[in-house]
């Protein structure tokens, strides 16, 4: 297949996706099963019966972070993504420089699915054959097939999310059901919201395990080209994806603690990976563990190929600005970033080989560590979107309801400021790494950011520098 050069990702698609597409898109980027089997585990191993809660605090914070910088649209030259908001309110260095740093939070969180893949793929494989599978067959079958797929167009992968989404709530709603019905292990109770269970050190693990679930709602304003109607599709997309997925995660985790019982924290810990699998098992019947973990993994490939797509057209933007070299700007006949989907795969395989020769546990290991950088990234990220509107909104003095906005930019980006400061404080209790291993994982979001600010800063003096071009005899020079 040929490729042709386009200026820019918006023109890979005309403007056809309304709400619905868009909401199916981002919600399968967010993956409501992967999470169940994925962020869910970790976030009530380290936060205990109260981790559900930490759905709810996200929630609020999203919708304050996008009550403070939609407004701005309007302003912004070429809305695409959340750099273009904090160039237009921090000036081109700060913009370039989150570009680049988004893009590194988009690979880092498209690879370390894999692993997640690779687990819940060893475990089918192992029990349909009957043949212990090591996690990196199934993880490279998946990057095969996510690069695959992401050279088709985005109506088609559309569609094919909005399937998958679909058949991954049933059957998450087919396990609640029986969980509620059942009464649980020890009968429903709301103790998992009581204060002793929420206000505890532990609680801020949950809420960055969750931040981590909602991860992809930037694809809601990276679409933007491509939406019908975009002021309006945009805002209620980005509200209904904030709600859902505040909602349902913080419904669903509740459930699992009436579930697992009062040792909630012991349940977990004994087996992160599979406690979903045994308490779907319990409640739903002796198929559920094996419907719910074949699910899983093309829930997990969804997800996969949502961030796939989303990085590929990101980079094509990037590569339109000249942050990226022109290669990453060319896509093919049905409209797919070539480049870009080719370079993620190889950076898939790296990393499982690095995590092979390492020994490192896929999903307790691999899985949180390649995330990290990606976490780190994306708060950083739109900390400084909350902050640009927070300035812009100070200086542009006819914006309506100017004050409220002030005030709610002002508190938005207090409180991302304070979650980035949550993170950096407890790596190493999620790590274990000890304090140098761990400023190394929240080095490269710093690199990203400064080589794209410093990139800016030395185009801006080249050309201040550069003498002026001497008009040849054959040129008419107009006053």
């Amino acid at each position: 297949m040929t490729s042709t050069e386009a200026p820019s990702a918006s023109n890979a698609r005309r403007a056809v996706l309304g709400v619905p597409a868009i909401a199916f898109l981002v919600v399968s980027a967010a993956s409501p099963l992967s999470v169940a089997l994925g962020s869910a585990p970790l976030a009530l191993l380290f936060g205990g019966p109260g981790a559900a809660v930490g759905f709810l605090v996200i929630g609020v914070v999203l919708a304050l972070f996008a009550v403070a910088f939609l407004p701005m649209t309007r302003y912004v030259a070429a809305p695409g993504a959340f750099y273009s908001y904090i160039e237009r309110g921090l000036g081109r260095a700060s913009g370039n420089g989150a570009a680049l740093m988004t893009l590194l939070a988009y690979a880092s969180l498209a690879v370390c699915g894999f692993a997640l893949f690779g687990v819940y793929g060893s475990t089918v494989l192992t029990g349909v054959a009957g043949v212990a599978t090591p996690w990196w067959i199934p993880a490279l079958v998946a990057v095969a097939i996510v690069v695959a797929l992401g050279q088709l167009n985005i109506q088609v992968n559309a569609r094919l999310l909005g399937v998958l989404l679909v058949i991954e709530m049933v059957v998450l709603a087919v396990i609640s059901v029986s969980i509620l019905v059942q009464g649980g292990a020890m009968g429903l109770s709301l103790d998992a919201f009581a204060p002793q269970n929420v206000f505890t050190p532990t609680i801020a693990i949950a809420i960055l395990f969750a931040f981590a679930s909602c991860l992809g709602i930037e694809s809601t304003v990276v679409y933007r080209a491509e939406a019908r109607d975009p002021d309006r599709t945009i805002k209620r997309s980005l509200f209904v994806v904030i709600a859902f997925i505040a909602l349902f995660h913080t419904f669903f985790l509740w459930l699992l603690v009436q579930a697992a019982g009062p040792d909630v924290m012991t349940v977990f810990g004994a087996d992160p990976a599979g406690a979903v699998l045994a308490i779907a098992d319990r409640y739903a019947g002796p198929w559920a563990s094996t419907v719910l973990v074949l699910l899983v993994l093309v829930s997990i490939l969804a997800s996969c190929l949502a961030f796939h797509n989303m990085l590929n057209r990101y980079a094509a933007k990037l590569a339109g600005d000249r942050l990226l070299p022109r290669a990453f700007a060319t896509i093919t006949k049905r409209g797919a970033p070539r480049v870009g989907g080719l370079t993620q795969g190889a950076l898939a395989v790296v990393v499982i080989a690095v995590s092979l020769v390492l020994n490192l546990d896929p999903y307790l290991q691999t899985y949180i560590l390649v995330s990290t950088p990606g976490v780190v990234g994306m708060l950083v990220t739109m900390t400084l979107t909350a902050l640009a509107a927070l300035v812009f909104f100070i200086r542009t003095s006819e914006v309506a309801r100017r004050r409220i906005l002030i005030a709610v930019s002002a508190v938005s980006t207090a409180l991302f400021s304070g979650l980035v400061l949550i993170v950096v404080q407890q790596l190493d209790y999620l790590t274990g790494l000890g304090p140098v291993a761990n400023t190394l994982l929240v080095l490269p979001p710093v690199i990203a950011f400064a080589a794209g600010a410093l990139v800016t800063v030395a185009r801006s003096r080249n050309t201040a520098l550069a003498p002026a071009p001497v008009a040849r005899a054959s040129e008419t020079i107009e006053s």
